[in-house]
């Protein structure tokens, strides 16, 4: 597992490292919708609505799966040096240069850093996404995961390291 493997060494010993936010260990959510969903399956059969009953307990299964993998530690890592970054997760290890780094991207699940050319180390992603996801995420480095907004000890060090970026963000405004 991840956890159990540290940074790559690299020669640079001001190099920074940002953990992936760690989400809520608390089972308070799936507790409530178990047993909320239950109730609602109950009530439909007692009132004959199979067909509701049975839909429910799709919808049931599918939130119970979500929680279950928005409650799964996350155990990724950011590593920022003067010469490199290196981002690795469960699924994706990504090691390159600065120069490398092409601009800040903002998708539906926030901002990524993207390469111009792939940088991937591992990608476990082809296994289970399919190639073109896979081949995509060679090429972008997700900031989402970390504690990332604009004013951010995060950005200011992406800024320091990538000045071309700082170019991309006045634009934005």
């Amino acid at each position: 597992m991840i956890a159990d493997l540290p940074p790559t060494p690299m020669s640079d010993d001001t190099a920074k490292i940002y953990y992936a936010r760690s989400r809520s260990d608390t089972p308070a959510p799936f507790h409530i919708v178990l047993g909320l969903g239950i109730v609602t399956i109950v009530v439909l059969i007692m009132f004959q609505l199979y067909m509701l009953a049975l839909l429910w307990s799709l919808a049931l299964a599918a939130a119970l799966l979500w929680l279950r993998n928005q409650s799964r530690p996350v155990t990724s890592y950011l590593r920022l040096s003067a010469q490199t970054v290196e981002y690795k997760s469960p699924d994706l290890h990504i090691l390159t240069t600065w120069s490398n780094v092409k601009s800040l991207s903002y998708t539906l699940l926030g901002p990524s850093l993207l390469l111009y050319q792939a940088a991937a180390i591992t990608n476990h992603r082809k296994v289970g996404y399919g190639t073109l996801w896979a081949a995509l995420a060679d090429r972008e480095i997700p900031l989402y995961e970390f504690e990332y907004n604009e004013p951010s000890e995060l950005m200011a060090d992406i800024l320091r390291y990538a000045p071309q970026l700082g170019q991309y963000l006045r634009t934005r405004k």
